[in-house]
């Protein structure tokens, strides 16, 4: 979906060579069997760092601590990934009690508040959010609408 989006934005047509897991894609990037591919950051940058690999940008509003040295994908000259990332959300079934969201809310808040915490998130990519209930709700819908473009754009299947 993120390799849709970038062949989007940078008005570009890619062809998509499914695989199983980032591993097999990056040993055939690497091996020169494909000529990109787009990864997560924490999986890439070992190999961007080796010299194995070149990062090109970063899908986000801002560089990565983890690669600093890389430019976002506005700063390479294609808007419109800014907010290509994976995330995480914390949620309960409906119908969950008030009291118990509330308590694990601010448990989960105080729990991304420790700095050991921060700097393993970081080290793996990452950084802690904290967003309540009603953001995580305006998140999802903003994402669900973008890949629903991106999907209906490209006639994308899962099949």
């Amino acid at each position: 979906m993120a390799g849709e989006a970038f062949a989007d934005a940078a008005r570009i047509d890619l062809k998509h060579v499914p695989y199983k897991g980032e591993a097999p894609a990056l040993n055939d990037l690497m091996g020169g069997q494909v000529q990109v591919v787009v990864g997560n950051i924490a999986a890439v940058s070992p190999f961007v760092n080796a010299g194995r690999i070149k990062a090109l940008a970063i899908t986000d509003k801002s560089r990565s601590p983890m690669l600093p040295e890389v430019p976002t994908a506005t700063e390479a000259g294609v808007p419109g990934l800014e907010d290509i990332s994976a995330w995480f959300a914390l949620l309960v079934p409906a119908g969950t009690p008030a009291d118990i969201e509330r308590k694990i809310r601010a448990d989960t808040v105080k729990a991304l508040q420790d700095n050991e915490l921060k700097a393993r998130l970081m080290s793996q990519g990452m950084r802690a959010g904290g967003e309540d209930a009603s953001q995580m709700k305006a998140i999802i819908a903003a994402e669900s609408q973008k890949w629903a473009r991106i999907v209906k754009l490209k006639q994308l299947s899962a099949d």
